[in-house]
């Protein structure tokens, strides 16, 4: 083996332990760290002077002492604010939110409302906004009876917030792992989002994928089934029933499953193939 076999043998060795060892390390150490979230303020419709304030230190609090965000300072936000030009005693408009969550080295925007009901609750509802994509994640709402403390409130809706980021841990786990092709910890990092959400449908995706990538078709299939079950216009999910299907020659419902697919995407002819 001359100097530049070995050199090429090391280097393959050296990137099969990076891919393998990665979602290791990352999963060894919980969490990813800190990063800077940016919390505007919440739009409030009929709810007390007194509570808002309240609602949004102990969510501030909470968020802080969890150890997961390194949440900005109201004098970072007014400082950006004035070298933006902004009003600092106005809200930010719409148009200007991701260019200041930019200025103050934002990861994540936090946004949401508070209103009292007609049933006689108060509601808060939020998402979560990653500022370099735009992506939005719905962190969902939560209630509580007029008359009750807002900081449980406050409480309530932070641990939906905590559940949101231990469900987009895990699934980005899960897919180091299918990346790295350890399809037993993926699997076991995806049942954990599961756990968490019982709709997850990409979840049981991405299961149905690893224990494909296994050979084990039976497993893939039911985790299949249950995507379609939750979501009936999964296509991808779809069309890994159907090959299957075809496989195992199970041509009628090979047929139907493709019949579905050219129902959701008639223009796709590739669909028509098979029929």
């Amino acid at each position: 083996m001359d100097r530049q076999d070995r050199q090429r043998r090391n280097l393959t060795f050296v990137i099969l332990a990076f891919l393998l060892l990665t979602p290791l390390a990352l999963e060894a150490q919980g969490a990813p760290g800190q990063f800077r979230l940016l919390i505007l303020p919440f739009r409030v419709q009929d709810v007390s002077r007194r509570d808002v304030p309240k609602f949004h230190g102990e969510l501030r609090r909470l968020l802080e002492e969890s150890g997961r965000y390194e949440v900005i300072t109201r004098d970072e936000i007014k400082e950006s604010k004035r070298a933006l030009g902004l009003n600092v005693r106005k809200p930010v408009p719409d148009s200007l939110i991701v260019p200041l969550a930019k200025d103050l080295g934002a990861r994540v925007i936090l946004k949401g409302s508070l209103r009292t009901t007609q049933e006689g609750t108060i509601r808060a509802n939020a998402t979560m906004m990653e500022v370099h994509s735009g992506a939005e994640k719905d962190i969902g709402s939560t209630e509580i009876s007029v008359g009750t403390d807002i900081t449980v409130l406050a409480s309530a809706l932070a641990d939906r917030i905590f559940k949101r980021a231990d469900i987009d841990k895990y699934m980005t786990f899960g897919k180091d792992y299918m990346r790295s092709h350890i399809f037993d910890r993926a699997i076991e990092n995806f049942e954990r989002v599961i756990a968490y959400d019982s709709t997850a449908t990409e979840a049981y995706y991405y299961i149905g994928n690893a224990y494909l990538q296994m050979q084990d078709t039976t497993n893939a299939v039911s985790y299949y089934e249950k995507t379609v079950q939750i979501d009936p216009g999964y296509k991808a999910a779809i069309e890994h029933l159907a090959n299957i299907a075809l496989k195992k020659a199970e041509y009628d419902r090979a047929i139907e499953l493709y019949k579905q697919l050219v129902e959701t995407e008639p223009d796709n002819w590739n669909h028509y193939l098979y029929l």
